[in-house]
């Protein structure tokens, strides 16, 4: 294998969680090391990718990921599926070992979103451009990822 340098918009997905401590927000889990459907995650990838500011306050969160086709004629996405914003930039969490922010919900989804049993079911998908190369890690071959430089949106998805 080379160490070809790749961008490439990835996908990855984590669980989304009531935060107690104020009400009516979320706590979403953007994203935690190891290996996704794009490709392996290091915790010191995922912690330069906070550091850099990538998913800063105001961050976009919609209902699904676009279908290519939608992606295609509308990539700045719709207003109809714009369901949250952070409320703030992402950060480390040493207890959870994840990327997690907080978001607050609005608009036709905000009590759905803020349901227990509907958060239980669904979880938090990020789209952003990354940079990587093929490599092993945990004994696996795949695309190392070694830079996140964008992120697109973070999605509520059914499958996470």
């Amino acid at each position: 294998m080379t160490n070809t340098l790749v961008r490439e918009t990835v996908r990855e997905t984590g669980p989304v969680g009531l935060v107690s401590t104020r009400p009516g927000r979320l706590l979403v889990q953007l994203i935690t090391p190891g290996w996704g459907s794009s490709g392996y995650y290091s915790e010191d990838t995922l912690k330069e990718a906070v550091k850099a500011g990538i998913w800063a306050a105001g961050h976009h969160m919609f209902l699904d990921h676009p279908g290519e086709e939608e992606n295609y004629d509308r990539p700045e996405r719709s207003v109809r599926d714009l369901s949250a914003t952070l409320t703030e930039a992402a950060r480390w969490d040493d207890a959870l070992k994840a990327v997690v922010a907080e978001a607050q919900p609005f608009g036709p989804w905000a009590e759905t979103l803020r349901d227990e049993d509907f958060a239980r079911a669904i979880g938090v998908s990020i789209r952003a451009y990354a940079e990587g190369a093929p490599g092993e890690a945990e004994g696996r071959h795949g695309t190392i990822i070694t830079r996140l430089t964008e992120a697109i949106s973070t999605d509520f998805v059914t499958v996470a």
